[in-house]
């Protein structure tokens, strides 16, 4: 029988929390005219440009789903037993 999760646990939280904010962090340079090229973020950041542009969509997350995260709680979701 499935079970129903509704948490989510500090440390998977703090990290997508953290992505969000780089993610933002991210497209606000780019629309500031910061940096010109996603290449500039990911030399700054030491990463590949692909991982520099991987995440970018976090930026774009529902409000509602940023505020989720930030609180903890998140709507129940069905989890099969086998996962």
């Amino acid at each position: 029988m499935p079970r129903v999760w509704s948490g989510i646990c500090p440390l998977p939280r703090a990290r997508l929390l953290f992505g969000i904010a780089k993610a933002r962090r991210r497209v606000d340079d780019r629309i500031t005219g910061r940096v010109t090229d996603t290449q500039f973020i990911a030399i700054r950041e030491g990463c590949s440009d692909r991982a520099g542009r991987a995440n970018l969509n976090l930026a774009f997350l529902s409000p509602t789903i940023v505020k989720a995260a930030r609180v903890g709680t998140f709507p129940p979701v069905r989890v099969s037993p086998g996962l």
